[in-house]
């Protein structure tokens, strides 16, 4: 798997499930990230810890133009200058 050269689909409702052993294989491609479950939903999130609030907020609009471009809009959280980015159902 090449996720850099993936692009997001936008998510109908109607996409198969990923399996658990797609997801190992997603993960070993992205190492800082973990799965989680929330409300019996798998999905996966990152922590970033960034200098200050100001980098933080710089971050998220970072985040959300390249969000934007794909047409994927994934939850984002800032608590101080510690950002956790929860991605997609899995």
């Amino acid at each position: 798997m090449e996720l850099q050269k993936d692009k997001c689909e936008p998510c109908s409702g109607l996409a198969k499930a990923v399996s658990s052993s797609e997801i190992e294989g997603f993960l070993k491609e992205l190492p800082e990230w973990e799965l989680f479950a929330e409300e019996k939903v798998k999905k996966i999130r990152r922590k970033y810890r960034l200098k200050n609030f100001l980098a933080g907020i710089s971050f998220f609009n970072d985040i959300a133009r390249i969000a934007e471009d794909e047409k994927h809009h994934p939850d984002l959280h800032l608590n101080v200058a510690i950002i956790y980015r929860r991605d997609t159902n899995l």
